[in-house]
């Protein structure tokens, strides 16, 4: 799905200045981005993260 006005490009790519696949956004229940990566995450890493995201207050 292209952005707006013919933008070839989607608007979470642009919104987030994602440059490709696979991408990996973060966002903490505040809304805020807490990481972004371009690449493979390791799974164990990815858990250990999303764990102490979600023990935050």
């Amino acid at each position: 799905m292209a952005g707006e006005a013919g933008d070839p490009i989607p608007k979470t790519m642009r919104a987030y200045r994602l440059q490709g696949t696979p991408s990996l956004l973060l966002v903490d229940r505040h809304g805020r981005l807490r990481k972004q990566k371009l690449g493979q995450e390791q799974d164990m890493q990815l858990g250990a993260e999303i764990m102490s995201l979600l023990r935050e207050g």
